[in-house]
């Protein structure tokens, strides 16, 4: 389903994130279980380099060294990070909830109005080795700003 729904829509609006956030080293082999609204969004295990990112509904997330040294900067004050990037996103349509294979393994959940991300450069093109992932309707609200491009 997530490769169908962006092969259908790269017309899809691009955003921009935003947003200053808690950083702290993930533990190798750390279990890190992402909650949202008290249902279980995704689990992940730690690797060597990773690190958790606090989202802006208190949410635990892992994050590959890689994917954090794109998409995140320091601010200045010890362990916050400001959110950087772009991602072409639609709303789930299909009004239920929607299970993908999320893209650093396992399944990602989320409820019938989340959104489908897909990160891009600024200009809307996907970025190589990317793939879709699901965002929480008001967490995304909270963390990405409409942009002029399309």
């Amino acid at each position: 389903m997530r490769e169908n729904m962006f092969t259908m829509r790269r017309d899809a609006p691009v955003y921009a994130k935003h947003g200053r956030y808690p950083v702290r080293k993930a533990v190798p082999g750390e279990e890190v279980v992402t909650i949202l609204d008290g249902k279980e969004e995704t689990r992940n295990t730690a690797q060597e380099g990773d690190m958790v990112v606090t989202g802006a509904k208190g949410e635990d997330q892992v994050v590959s060294a890689e994917t954090f040294a794109a998409r995140y900067t320091p601010t200045g004050v010890e362990g916050e990070y400001r959110a950087v990037g772009c991602v072409r996103a639609v709303q789930n349509t299909t009004q239920e909830d929607v299970a993908i294979e999320a893209p650093w393994g396992g399944v990602q959940t989320q409820g019938p109005d989340c959104f489908f991300a897909l990160p891009c450069t600024e200009d809307g093109v996907p970025l190589p080795g990317e793939a879709p992932y699901l965002i929480d309707r008001d967490a995304f609200e909270r963390t990405y700003t409409l942009t002029n491009k399309t």
